[in-house]
């Protein structure tokens, strides 16, 4: 969930805020919070980035708390929602275990840190872990992400906003490879692009500098990397069982 700054605080009140705005909101029914992105990261920039959350209930009424938080958070740039409940994230898991972000969002240490926690959601979380990914499925899912980022989706993106998803999708491919290798859930790029060794680990290293620096990419990097993100696709698809 996309949230700009509730009030002109620093980022560590602006959490407790959220939290207490969705325990007011939920009370009981609220299991856990994560918080993930940039406000996990530690690059969160004052004014400009924005806080992102994954809510998890008991019960819930998607269109009915979508229009409520759309209409109660409009004054503060709300874009979209994270919304789960313990049993649809098990459900939707099982049915569809080659999804890999929200997955490996949830499970891994660095990709997000408790706001809220209750024992129902580390159950559920425990269970997550416990229920390991299936190859054969991620291999699809990957194939499907394929053609509507690097065939669709990205085409309509430009400058840094390019660059940013760019970033998550490689990265997603680079801890597809670090899991398929050692076994492991890893979320850190810089990590998971040690441990694989690829052909293309400079350039990948200097991508990730790229981004730091906050600047676009060039037509010609763009070019580049686009080729990488492909190769990095038949790395997955090809690697041995």
């Amino acid at each position: 969930m996309f949230l700009r700054r509730l009030f002109k605080m620093n980022l560590s009140d602006s959490l407790e805020k959220i939290k207490e705005f969705l325990l007011k909101r939920y009370k009981d029914n609220l299991a856990g919070i994560l918080v993930f992105g940039t406000a996990n990261t530690g690059e969160f920039i004052e004014g400009k980035s924005d806080i992102d959350t994954m809510i998890f209930l008991n019960k819930l009424d998607l269109q009915k708390e979508t229009n409520f938080l759309i209409e109660k958070l409009k004054s503060i740039d709300f874009a979209t929602q994270y919304f789960y409940t313990l049993e649809g994230i098990k459900g939707k898991y099982m049915k569809n275990r080659g999804r890999w972000s929200t997955y490996v969002t949830i499970v891994s240490k660095e990709g997000s840190k408790l706001l809220y926690t209750t024992p129902e959601f580390e159950r559920t979380k425990k269970y997550l872990i416990e229920n390991p990914k299936i190859k054969e499925e991620i291999n699809e899912y990957i194939r499907e992400k394929d053609d509507f980022e690097l065939e669709g989706y990205f085409k309509e993106r430009e400058g840094y906003s390019l660059m940013k998803a760019l970033l998550a999708h490689i990265r997603r491919k680079l801890q597809i490879i670090n899991y398929y290798k050692t076994g492991k859930i890893n979320f850190n790029y810089r990590n998971c692009l040690k441990n694989i060794n690829l052909e293309a680990n400079g350039k990948l290293e200097k991508f990730y500098g790229i981004y730091e620096e906050k600047r676009d990419l060039t037509k010609e990097e763009i070019k580049d990397y686009y080729q990488i993100a492909k190769k990095l696709t038949e790395i997955i698809i090809n690697y041995p069982k």
